[in-house]
């Protein structure tokens, strides 16, 4: 099969008669989920057994599961995962137990998103907070320091990885 070098988003739930016939004629080299095609845990799990039918057991399937207010698999169907600056705060008093604390929640996270057959997650956000920075980023930064950053974002690639969940930053 040739694939087109694209991801792309599906409308619902489920996939429609067009979005199959789009699908098979054009193949993607990915799929991203929304929060608009999660409901719980058997119609994910059919939602992305049906796109793999399709197009493929290997496809990328792709969400933003990062905690807090950027969660797409969202409590009571799911665990609520901190928001990043969580991870940053335990940092500031104690960088051991961060770590530690942030590879769990991503290891977690990505035990989550295998289980439904997603095998990539965009996460985890390397931005900086400070001063004048979008406020789109706010709890979703790890820190304002760039070694803290870095630390906890090492660890959050690795508890993905270490779930067989490929992170994208």
């Amino acid at each position: 099969m040739k694939y087109y070098s694209i991801i792309i988003g599906i409308q619902g739930k489920t996939l429609s008669t067009k979005e199959i016939n789009y699908l098979k004629n054009y193949p993607p080299i990915g799929i991203i989920l929304f929060k608009r095609n999660i409901q719980n845990r058997p119609q994910t799990k059919l939602l992305v057994a049906s796109i793999k039918k399709i197009l493929g057991k290997n496809i990328l399937i792709l969400i933003d599961q990062e905690g807090g207010k950027v969660s797409r698999l969202n409590y009571p169907n799911w665990p609520k995962f901190p928001e990043t600056e969580y991870f940053g705060s335990l940092a500031s008093k104690n960088i051991n137990h961060a770590k530690k604390e942030t590879y769990n929640n991503y290891f977690l996270i990505g035990t989550e998103l295998r289980e439904l057959g997603i095998n990539y997650n965009c996460a985890p956000v390397l931005d900086l907070k400070f001063d004048k920075a979008n406020s789109i980023i706010g709890t979703r930064s790890f820190s304002k320091r760039p070694d803290h950053t870095a630390m906890l974002g090492y660890q959050a690639c690795k508890g993905l990885l270490d779930a067989n969940v490929i992170p994208i930053l």
